[in-house]
């Protein structure tokens, strides 16, 4: 990736998925990255003063709408609050948010000027935050994503092998197909996309980015399985039990059926996608202790 000038961002969200992909970035990246220790719940009260106080260049929200979802109206007020107070101080916001504001029922990929056709509960609140930040704040990018994995945390492909190791039978809704994107992808997306707006590209408003290659749930625990085989006896082949079905259990490993086009991102910074396989034995490695963990701590500074 191409150096670029040292810029002041301020994270909101070191201990989420994609936060903790981010400080493990860090240091290959010109940037004084500034963390606060803010988590879903938290008084708001802390981060807006260390917001007032640093005055970054960016404020960067990695929280993911699954994480969140349990505390989403006090991660939706704090966002608003960020927005104002970014506004005031002439700073830009980038924030995550979900594919599930749409439906999926289209038989192309979404684009971004597709209308809102909320999936779920969930996607009916994103679609209120995007509006209501976008009614603050000029300058404020939106990434929407999808289906995100990661070795650490709660997400699909930890759940999928915690089952595993239970001795579960998964069960997948095979008529489901989407684009999972690795929190570690996500992360070089989001640098590149300020290493952009840092060199002067004059972009905002809402994009979208998934890594490569549409699957299925099914698809994609044949192919981790196949890596965390080597790793764990319990999770050889001829002792896994993987099921496929039409029904929509909550038995089903839910799996957003969207599939982004990031067409217009592309076209905007020159970014491309990786194949969402890339980097899967280094994350299932991690996931069993055998690969590099990252630092989370996110009370504390770090300067690049």
């Amino acid at each position: 990736m191409t150096a670029f000038t040292a810029v002041k961002i301020l994270l909101v969200g070191g201990h989420s998925l994609l936060g903790r992909e981010i400080l493990r970035l860090a240091p290959s990246i010109p940037a004084e990255l500034i963390t606060v220790d803010w988590q879903p719940g938290d008084e708001p009260a802390p981060l807006l003063c260390e917001l007032a106080r640093q005055q970054p260049c960016y404020v960067l929200c990695a929280w993911t709408v699954s994480e969140i979802s349990p505390s989403r109206e006090s991660y939706k007020a704090l966002l608003c609050l960020l927005a104002q107070e970014c506004a005031k101080l002439h700073c830009k916001m980038l924030f995550v948010t979900d594919n599930q504001v749409y439906d999926g029922i289209k038989n192309t990929p979404y684009v971004e000027e597709d209308a809102f056709a909320p999936l779920n509960e969930l996607g009916k609140w994103s679609v209120k935050l995007e509006q209501e930040l976008k009614n603050t704040l000029d300058d404020l990018l939106i990434l929407r994503t999808g289906w995100v994995f990661s070795a650490q945390g709660d997400n699909y492909l930890t759940r999928l092998l915690k089952q595993a190791e239970r001795g579960e039978t998964l069960l997948f809704n095979s008529a489901v197909s989407a684009c999972p994107s690795s929190a570690a992808d996500l992360a070089r997306v989001i640098f590149a996309i300020i290493q952009q707006l840092s060199a002067g590209a004059r972009c905002q408003g809402t994009y979208h980015y998934c890594s490569a290659g549409v699957t299925n749930g099914y698809q994609f625990a044949e192919a981790l399985l196949a890596i965390a085989g080597q790793y764990s006896p319990d999770l050889a082949e001829d002792k896994i039990r993987l099921a496929e079905t039409h029904c929509d259990s909550d038995e089903v490993l839910f799996v957003a059926p969207v599939v982004l086009s990031c067409q217009k991102l592309l076209n905007s910074f020159g970014i491309k996608q990786r194949p969402w396989k890339t980097g899967l034995v280094d994350i299932v490695k991690e996931y069993f202790g055998q690969g590099d963990k990252v630092k989370t701590s996110a009370s504390c500074n770090q300067k690049r």
